[in-house]
């Protein structure tokens, strides 16, 4: 991670490695499903 640290979409590989979405829910993420201020994170669709 350290090489990403300037990168970015820092936080959005930093989800995917520690938070365990399954690939096709990473993918089909968007910013409206995530609320950072409650810190959680829906998934309403993912890309096959």
């Amino acid at each position: 991670m350290d090489a990403v640290a300037d990168v970015r979409l820092y936080a959005y590989y930093h989800l995917l490695v520690f938070r365990g979405p399954r690939r096709g829910e990473g993918l089909g993420l968007k910013w409206h499903d995530l609320d950072l201020h409650e810190r959680v994170m829906t998934v309403r669709e993912q890309i096959i």
